[in-house]
């Protein structure tokens, strides 16, 4: 009997791995057990439990629930960033060998409308920008069911993982740092573009000194809410009062 493929991961260790990344919620995979113990084939106990069909699971199965992802068309980099709504990779266009980079929403969210919404709307708003300090959206498409968004690839690290390490700024460096931000909070406002999430974990520094806008995902007109009357969008240590009160007709001050 030959000997099973070391690389594809057996059945419990599958499950525990869609879980963790996302892909079926702890309640899914105790019915998805509970059915593969009375006697039904796990790999439909898992379909029938997440609504993901043969060729799909497999496919997860196949790259450890896409860790690294393998996507049609691109040769996968590193992971340059990981968040609530998405993951970031680095990757380069097999067509073109151009570098970019592939913005990949969480699969929790892919079952949220809403959240799926909100994560289409980040590519609108930049594809249309035409604001220097802001990272491009080359294209949006959908894979496996989730929204991948292509990137400009920007090189460097954010301010957060230069603050993390410890890294202090000079007076002037520091401030032309601020200027370039707010050249690019400027360019938003003229677009009628309010952010809602600035933070340091937001801007990309890079080699040369300039920064970059590279998270647009909580953005959107100045008199939107962008979610539920009351809601507040953004990371709490960084918000604006009237933004933590959850208000209405936000805008550029915020």
């Amino acid at each position: 009997m030959a000997a099973a493929d070391a690389s594809i991961p057996p059945d419990q260790e599958f499950l525990a791995l869609l879980v963790h990344r996302g892909w079926l919620t702890r309640e899914a995979a105790r019915e998805a057990l509970a059915a593969a113990g009375a006697g039904s084939p796990l790999a439909e106990s898992l379909a029938e439990a997440s609504g993901l069909d043969q060729r799909t699971l497999g496919w997860l199965r196949r790259t450890h629930v896409m860790n690294p992802p393998e996507i049609p068309g691109y040769r996968m980099g590193e992971r340059l960033g990981s968040g609530g709504t998405a993951e970031v990779w680095a990757a380069q266009r097999e067509k073109d060998f151009q570098r970019i980079a592939l913005k990949i929403q969480q699969p929790a969210l892919a079952r949220d409308p809403l959240a799926t919404q909100r994560f289409l709307e980040e590519a609108r708003v930049l594809q249309t920008l035409k604001v220097p300090g802001v990272v491009r959206c080359l294209r949006a498409f959908r894979f496996l069911g989730l929204c991948v968004l292509e990137l400009e690839r920007v090189s460097g690290r954010t301010l957060e993982e230069e603050l993390e390490d410890g890294r202090r700024f000079e007076e002037r460096e520091a401030l032309g740092l601020v200027l370039q931000v707010a050249r690019t909070l400027e360019g938003l406002r003229e677009a009628g573009v309010v952010h809602r999430d600035l933070k340091p974990g937001n801007l990309m520094l890079n080699a040369d000194g300039s920064v970059k806008l590279i998270d647009l995902g909580f953005a959107g007109s100045g008199t939107e809410q962008g979610g539920a009357a009351g809601t507040t969008l953004g990371t709490p240590a960084y918000l604006a009062p009237e933004q933590a009160r959850g208000e209405s007709g936000l805008d550029a001050r915020a």
